[in-house]
């Protein structure tokens, strides 16, 4: 039988990602998750193992409900020292403190600034002439959300592929991200999903992976406004596609300088470069 939830009080998130796990997180959870059973507080709190709690400068990280509470650097010691704060009768102490509900700011001593795309410049490309051009992100965090974005607009956008496919997302059906690296694109008419590598690589995997993974992606306005390009290449720089955007869709490319380049929009007073 699992844990009658109608008892817990607490929940606490810990972080075992990849920064939290090698700062200690997992003996972090288990000093935490003894102390609980070995004093009786077992049933009043709940501990849940996360991928990512978003802070990895503030490794190894907790959050605690109620009251969004954030805790940072924490120890087998210190963690124990949280818990009775939270759930035993002691005073809670802010040292370890990251954030908290009534808070307006964090308290970090290793707070990074956030990673933002530079703003369009002006330039000559090789391959579409005079252009405003930036850097938007690669990662899965992005492109999962972008090819979604764009099968549930039904634009005539189209997808440029290297082997010389053009494939229209208006005939997009479903966009599946549940393979390891890969994601599906399943066009009407289409025989085979389209895979798209967008997932973190394990560095021994084989080469073909890392010529088909998406680590570039450029957004491009043509200098005459008759074209609008998402150009996606791989780590060696070798294009594996272009989303060409409908021009006329003024949500869409909205949307690609709003949510996917973090509010960077073209300003086209500017010089070439």
């Amino acid at each position: 039988m699992g844990k009658d939830l109608a008892k817990v009080k607490h929940t606490f998130f810990f972080c075992e990602g990849g920064s939290c796990k090698k700062a200690g997180a997992t003996e972090v959870i288990r000093s935490s998750r003894a102390y609980l059973r070995n004093n009786g507080l077992w049933n009043k709190a709940h501990t849940v193992k996360t991928h990512c709690n978003g802070r990895c400068e503030d490794a190894p990280t907790c959050v605690i409900y109620p009251g969004n509470h954030w805790h940072k650097n924490l120890t087998k010691d210190s963690v124990v020292e949280v818990i009775k704060g939270h759930v035993g009768d002691d005073s809670l102490d802010d040292k370890h403190l990251l954030f908290k509900e009534s808070w307006t700011s964090i308290k970090s001593d290793n707070e990074r600034k956030p990673i933002k795309p530079k703003p369009f410049e002006l330039k000559i490309d090789h391959q579409y002439g005079e252009v405003y051009a930036t850097k938007g992100f690669a990662s899965d965090q992005y492109l999962h959300p972008l090819f979604l974005f764009l099968k549930n607009c039904k634009s005539n956008s189209g997808f440029s592929l290297a082997d010389g496919r053009v494939l229209h997302f208006r005939h997009l059906q479903e966009v599946n991200y549940n393979a390891p690296y890969a994601l599906q694109l399943i066009f009407e008419n289409v025989n085979t999903p389209l895979e798209v590598i967008i997932g973190v690589l394990p560095k021994s995997i084989d080469k073909s992976f890392w010529e088909r993974k998406i680590t570039s992606a450029e957004y491009i306005q043509t200098a005459d406004q008759d074209q609008r390009i998402i150009r996606l290449s791989n780590k060696n720089g070798q294009w594996i596609g272009s989303v060409e955007l409908d021009n006329s869709d003024e949500e869409l490319w909205n949307y690609c300088q709003e949510i996917q380049l973090l509010g960077t929009y073209l300003n086209k007073s500017i010089e070439v470069k």
